[in-house]
């Protein structure tokens, strides 16, 4: 039986959790966020690459 898992209160606790983390990086080096890369394949060794603008938009 499959859940849906897009309702489930903790997904949306980690999505918030995450773009609080970016909002932080975006004050603390003055660039926007234009990418975020997550390599989910193996947690272990878990790759993240956070790409950045110079130019901050805020929308």
């Amino acid at each position: 039986m499959a859940r849906d898992l897009d309702n489930d209160p903790r997904v949306t606790a980690a999505e918030e959790a995450i773009q609080k983390i970016l909002l932080d990086l975006e004050e603390e080096v003055g660039a926007s966020v234009d990418l975020v890369d997550v390599d989910t394949h193996n947690f272990c060794q878990l790759r993240t690459s956070i790409f950045l603008n110079p130019e901050r938009k805020r929308v």
